[in-house]
């Protein structure tokens, strides 16, 4: 049990940042936010404002919600190291949450290029794209993931949503099929559930698992 593990002490010498960091580490990792954040900012005393640290104190405001502050810290994490792709996409969730959607896009945009990878953030950009009304942007955005390998459930489930919108609904139904294909927990059969009969009218669907085969029923 977390718990049960004795809370580090406060370093003996003050001016040691490393210690510092380590205890903050450690108070977060134990759900101690409010004393990692306090760690942190001794270790910026005694260290300057490095991108590191600018990170680790991103992760408790993010652990607290604090979207608008999380937004300021990446700012300083991008401040010291433009080219942290994690910086620029913590940066365009937190302004998903805030809704101020043509951020976010830009943010993804920039994790982009300096990444080739189109997993992370192509749920979150279709989103935000969804957010200022490009429809095609978002349904392109869904597109170039599997284009790149990027076959999961919810870059599958983005892509039909945004088919439905765009009234696509028999590449909308593939779609659907090919996300319940990677998962298929009970939550999601019931969003399956939902879109089929939306997408084919079919009041009297249901679908069953048996030992992890799915069956449709109507």
């Amino acid at each position: 049990m977390l718990n049960n593990i004795p809370i580090p002490a406060e370093p003996v010498h003050n001016k040691q940042p490393d210690l510092w960091r380590d205890r903050g580490d450690a108070m977060l990792e134990m759900r101690y936010p409010e004393d990692a954040l306090r760690s942190y900012d001794s270790a910026f005393e005694y260290d300057g404002d490095t991108a590191t640290l600018w990170s680790k104190r991103c992760n408790v405001m993010t652990s607290f919600g604090h979207s608008e502050e999380v937004v300021r810290c990446y700012d300083s994490v991008i401040k010291y190291d433009k080219g942290k792709f994690k910086a620029w996409n913590e940066r365009g969730n937190a302004l998903l949450k805030l809704k101020r959607y043509r951020e976010a896009v830009l943010s993804y945009d920039k994790a982009s290029e300096l990444s080739s990878d189109y997993c992370t953030n192509a749920p979150s950009r279709g989103a935000a794209l969804l957010g200022i009304g490009d429809t095609l942007g978002a349904l392109l955005n869904f597109e170039r993931a599997l284009k790149n390998g990027c076959r999961t459930f919810s870059v599958w489930f983005g892509r039909a949503l945004v088919l439905i919108m765009m009234d696509s609904l028999e590449s909308a139904l593939a779609s659907c099929d090919s996300a319940i294909s990677i998962n298929s927990s009970d939550a999601v059969i019931d969003v399956y559930v939902m879109t089929r009969k939306y997408i084919l009218n079919e009041d009297s669907l249901s679908v069953r698992k048996n030992r992890g085969v799915l069956s449709i029923e109507r």
